[in-house]
């Protein structure tokens, strides 16, 4: 973990409390370069 994980923690969080499935984390798109933008190599 290192910079920007709040970041992702809080998108993750959301994409939980919204009931995403990994697919549809993946077929998003995010600003780049962002710390969000690593998101769907995540999952």
């Amino acid at each position: 973990i290192g910079p920007g994980t709040e970041e992702q923690i809080n998108l993750f969080a959301m994409a939980m409390g919204a009931g995403l499935t990994a697919n549809r984390i993946k077929a998003a798109i995010f600003a780049y370069p962002s710390y969000a933008s690593d998101l769907g190599s995540m999952v």
